[in-house]
């Protein structure tokens, strides 16, 4: 996951656009999905520092311990459904019967990588073996190990379905573009273009994590830089939906190929 700083500002521009949307658009569900994953991303940070005061500073003895192990894997649902909200841009409808049925093949493969994450934790804590890394996360879902070493292959066939999915969706809404005119064409460009900041600063930030894992501060400044371009998803999507031009989208769109390269 990114770092603290970063995911909190991608909570913080999901909380916004959430509201914003929620409030012009009620019966939209995106603007709702965005509240969740914004809630989902603030308690897994809160409860990564619940777990260090707790498990590594307390030994264990604050109230409540074995539910901030619980909220920290929220971040898993929250990815899951950052990929949702592209699939139903941007009036909450995936417009066909056909995408249902992929709408809910998503949600079941989604629902396999948190639930495989929590029966780690569930048998971790039936175990008695609660070891809290210094990030906060906790260390045999980190380091899948022992009894729970079949997480990362668990993992290893989840997640690459998921990226399959996650590349169709956004396939399918840059045929959709193709095809477009008028508003809706607009509006999938501050879709295709908010998704190529996100992915260029996301991949950087996961490449930086990867080349320095324990994070100099040279590294966390980076990291914690790119959670801003990764806020341009919510925030682009936010902008398509309520139609409102903040500025001129085709001069981000001639700028994005400089991005990716």
């Amino acid at each position: 996951m990114w770092a603290d700083s970063s995911a909190l500002v991608v909570a913080v521009a999901c909380a916004g656009v959430g509201l914003v949307v929620a409030w012009h658009q009620p019966r939209n569900l995106l603007g709702w999905l965005f509240l969740g994953i914004a809630a989902c991303f603030v308690f897994s940070i809160d409860s990564e520092r619940y777990a260090v005061a707790d498990y590594r500073l307390s030994h264990g003895t604050w109230p409540l311990g074995p539910a901030s192990l619980f909220l920290d894997a929220l971040w898993a649902p929250a990815i899951v459904a950052l990929g949702l909200v592209i699939l139903l841009f941007p009036d909450g409808r995936t417009g066909s019967r056909r995408w249902s049925r992929v709408l809910w093949a998503y949600l079941g493969v989604g629902a396999a990588w948190p639930l495989s994450i929590y029966a780690v934790t569930v048998g971790a804590i039936a175990g008695h073996s609660i070891h809290i890394l210094p990030s906060g996360d906790l260390s045999v879902v980190d380091v899948p190990t022992g009894n729970a070493a079949w997480l990362s292959t668990a993992q290893a066939v989840v997640v690459p379905v998921l990226v399959v999915f996650w590349l169709a969706i956004v396939g399918r809404q840059a045929l959709s573009w193709r095809r477009a005119d008028g508003e809706r064409r607009q509006q999938l460009k501050w879709l295709m273009s908010g998704a190529a900041i996100c992915a260029a600063g996301g991949s950087a930030a996961e490449l930086i994590a990867s080349l320095d894992p324990h994070m100099s501060a040279a590294a966390q400044a980076a990291v914690n830089l790119l959670g801003f371009a990764v806020a341009a998803l919510p925030v682009s999507i936010g902008v398509g939906i309520l139609k409102y031009r903040l500025y001129e989208i085709d001069r981000i769109i001639s700028r994005t190929p400089g991005l990716l390269t």
